[in-house]
């Protein structure tokens, strides 16, 4: 099993009553697929960036899952058929040891090309680019 976050954009128009039973009802999606669920994060009520469904406003909604893989497309199914959803995503979250790890927009510098760069190798004499033939 896998650690995943369901992030759900709800109607506007709910009531404290129907977003609870919303949670209650994914809850019930991911136990019956054999997974767990986990925090629930309720942000309330936020514009929106863009409207979605003709909806300028709506409730956001985090839920931290515990699924087996081959059940994530299930879930997801099921949740997008929830009337009150108006978008949803389900992402994997990662593990720690990947959280840790360098990103890849710091390109890693051998010690040959910072030789390089710093002018210990090129020189204006050896250069191609001198536009002297």
């Amino acid at each position: 099993m896998r650690n995943y976050e369901l992030a759900l954009l709800l109607k506007p128009q709910l009531s404290e009553e129907e977003v609870q039973s919303v949670v209650e009802k994914v809850k019930e999606i991911v136990v019956s697929r054999g997974g767990e669920t986990g925090k629930v994060d309720f942000w309330g009520r936020r514009k929106l960036a863009y409207p979605v469904e003709k909806e300028t406003e709506g409730y956001y909604l985090f839920v931290s899952l515990l699924l087996p893989p081959e059940e994530v497309r299930e879930v997801s199914r099921q949740v997008r058929l929830l009337p009150s959803v108006l978008r949803h995503i389900l992402v994997r979250e990662q593990e720690a040891k990947e959280k840790s790890a360098p990103s890849r927009g710091e390109p890693q510098v051998s010690e040959e090309v910072s030789a390089t760069v710093s002018g210990e190798e090129m020189t204006p004499e050896k250069s191609s680019d001198s536009g002297e033939e």
